[in-house]
């Protein structure tokens, strides 16, 4: 199921030639509706050659029953160019996500939330020309394993 995200973007901001984007929750799927993923970190300095920048965010049940939770994972669902972006290509094979499936093990009851964190996304530093990724979003998915 998609569910609609509260919270939402994280502003990067560029460090260098190209590189300059902002990462945004797009979606997130759950085994129903009844849990929303807000992502809680924001990413600034994203360039090449710059360390990559953590994940969080928090998991929020709204229903009225418990829910085991065993993990949050995280993907790159879409990259979107900013407006008057230089031309070329800029996908989400320029950017790269390590350790996409966070750890949570937790029961939330009914308006319970948790925290999450582990990934981090980085600017794959290629030897084409990636100014058109410079201001361009980033838009995450994020899937709610239940146990």
């Amino acid at each position: 199921m998609l569910l609609v995200l509260v919270g939402a973007a994280a502003h990067v901001t560029a460090g260098g030639v190209g590189a300059g984007a902002q990462a945004a929750t797009s979606g997130c799927t759950s085994s129903g509706d009844h849990l929303v993923v807000t992502q809680t970190s924001t990413m600034v300095g994203l360039a090449p050659g710059v360390a990559p920048r953590p994940i969080t965010g928090r998991v929020v049940n709204v229903s009225d029953e418990r829910t085991d939770i065993t993990d949050v994972e995280v993907e790159i669902a879409a990259v979107s160019p900013a407006a008057g972006a230089a031309v070329g290509p800029c996908d989400a094979s320029d950017y790269q996500i390590s350790s996409t499936r966070m750890p949570v093990g937790r029961v939330l009851g009914p308006e319970g939330s948790t925290s999450f964190r582990g990934a981090s996304i980085g600017f794959s530093d290629k030897p084409s020309n990636q100014d058109a990724c410079q201001g361009a979003t980033v838009h995450l998915h994020y899937t709610v394993n239940p146990r």
